[in-house]
């Protein structure tokens, strides 16, 4: 089968004079040239969309991975400003600094009942070596200056942190306000003591 393709292939180019056959050489020769063209113009237009594609992708996740490293970095700084706070501090005691608190402002009597102290360990503190203590309080008949005076005697303690404020108002005396406040303080698990 093979034999009769070359030997009809032969007769044709036999029977072509030289004029002919070297129009049909230069036709063969552009279209494949053309051909040739074309898929190396197609594999540099791909591969420049694909460059420009790993390119954008590999800036857009740089920047994310950047952002996540300044985080962790952000959080790292974080945690050792806490364990330096714990470190200076081994005794706090939250209830204990609560108490001496009230006892300094003479909001003792505005108590509505002892102040509940709990302990948590979220997933994400207990992971990192803490507990956080919890100490819920309500206090009743408050005036503006004295809510503000316990806040900012709050703020002062670095070891404690506000994580819930709840004001309300008094009916039967208006000037004064009932307070919900939750404060909090982070220790290591090892240190855990609920006095």
């Amino acid at each position: 089968m093979i034999n009769r393709l070359l030997a009809r292939i032969e007769n044709f180019l036999a029977t072509q004079n030289s004029a002919m056959f070297r129009n049909y050489i230069l036709i063969y020769i552009s279209v494949f040239s053309g051909l040739c063209g074309s898929l190396i113009f197609y594999y540099n237009y791909r591969t420049e969309i694909i460059i420009k594609n790993i390119k954008t992708l590999n800036t857009k996740y740089r920047s994310k991975v950047q952002e996540l490293l300044s985080e962790e970095l952000k959080i790292r700084e974080q945690q050792n400003k806490v364990d330096e706070l714990i470190k200076q501090d081994k005794n706090f005691l939250i209830m204990h600094y609560f108490e001496s608190i009230i006892e300094q402002l003479g909001l003792s009597n505005k108590l509505q009942e002892k102040p509940r102290l709990t302990s948590v360990d979220p997933v994400l503190l207990k992971s990192k070596g803490y507990s956080e203590l919890i100490l819920e309080i309500k206090l009743d008949d408050l005036n503006m200056w004295q809510v503000t005076q316990l806040l900012e005697e709050l703020e002062k303690n670095k070891r404690v942190y506000i994580k819930n404020l709840e004001l309300e108002s008094n009916p039967g005396t208006p000037p004064t306000v009932s307070l919900l406040l939750t404060i909090a303080t982070l220790k290591n698990n090892t240190e855990i003591n609920l006095d």
